[in-house]
């Protein structure tokens, strides 16, 4: 992984205004339509109406598009809210997805076809308890400023609303907060000291370069999940970006981590041990597969991570990070 992203290959948002960006990928420029703040007042899922706003945009340098949205029920009460990254898979090449919702849902699927106005997606969600639906998704977009969403599952369900284009900047999506919110399930609470706004320095685990930034971790999506964004300056003054998303996987109930940066690295890990204990993989179109492990620990001033991995060439390579929590916390 790139810069800071090596040295935390490992959690956790953060809240520094991103530049203007456009996906770089073939699929992704295909999606450029979709980019935009949206609006649907007639969505039919799982027998309910419901409404709901989202919000595309490119992401991390290009190599993602973010998508975030909110739903609400015919009272306006708030029913649900999710995020999905939208990007190519280093391991093979394919453009994929991954959602997290504030049920606790993870799904996970392929962009199985993308012209610009068609796009077609297979899908997969785990639930709490292992439960598994399989389906399709289909976005057709109608003109600049409509799109038809339909999703079809394997066992007759299906969802469909026509979203049109709203001139609003950004959708009210509801911002990560350091402070752990009530009903947080086990075992996420033992993850509630990673969550704060922290001054960063480490090195890279391929170049061993050294890096500083600025992060934030916050819960989100209900409290299901902690949001973790990095922006660091590596010493030849190179930026990046890194993302993490960390909840409980549905597969396997531990706690996962699933990691992206902003030289298309996509990343996995689990966490253990109260939050200390960091075992993964990280794939970089770049420099090739990363196995690690590493061992987090708090400090008097934050946290700090030491890690050591096993590089595509077979090199062992060691790497840290440090975070020092900055006072305003948020």
């Amino acid at each position: 992984m790139q810069g800071v992203v090596s040295c935390v290959v490992l959690l956790l948002p953060l809240v520094v205004g991103q530049a203007a960006e456009q996906p770089s990928k073939k699929d992704l420029a295909n999606l450029r339509g979709f980019l935009g703040t949206w609006e649907s007042t007639d969505i039919e899922f799982d027998g309910r109406n419901i409404q709901g706003t989202t919000c595309w945009r490119p992401f991390l340098n290009g190599h993602f598009i973010e998508q975030k949205w909110t739903t609400h029920d015919a009272s306006g009460k708030l029913a649900e809210t999710g995020l999905m990254l939208i990007g190519t898979d280093p391991s093979d090449q394919r453009t994929k997805f991954w959602a997290f919702l504030s049920d606790g849902c993870y799904a996970h699927g392929t962009l199985d076809e993308c012209d610009g106005t068609k796009v077609r997606l297979t899908t997969e969600e785990l639930r709490a308890g292992g439960a598994k639906r399989s389906g399709r998704i289909s976005l057709d977009l109608e003109d600049k400023d409509t799109y038809r969403w339909e999703i079809v599952y394997e066992d007759g369900k299906k969802g469909s609303g026509v979203f049109k284009r709203t001139k609003q900047k950004k959708a009210a999506w509801p911002q990560p907060t350091s402070k752990m919110p009530e009903g947080v399930d086990e075992p996420m609470k033992d993850l509630a000291w990673w969550a704060g706004a922290c001054t960063t320095e480490g090195t890279d685990a391929f170049t061993g370069k050294t890096s500083v930034g600025q992060s934030r971790c916050g819960w989100t999506l209900g409290g299901k999940f902690l949001l973790y964004d990095l922006a660091f300056v590596e010493s030849d003054l190179a930026a990046g970006r890194y993302r993490a998303i960390v909840g409980v996987d549905p597969s396997t109930n531990v706690p996962t981590g699933w990691e992206f940066d902003s030289a298309g690295t996509v990343g996995k890990y689990t966490v253990s041990d109260k939050g200390q204990d960091i075992t993964g993989k990280a794939i970089s179109p770049i420099a090739g597969v990363l196995d690690f492990k590493g061992r987090m620990a708090q400090t008097e001033t934050g946290f700090e991570y030491r890690a050591t991995g096993k590089l595509p060439t077979g090199k062992e390579t060691s790497y840290y990070g440090v975070w020092k929590k900055r006072p305003d916390g948020e």
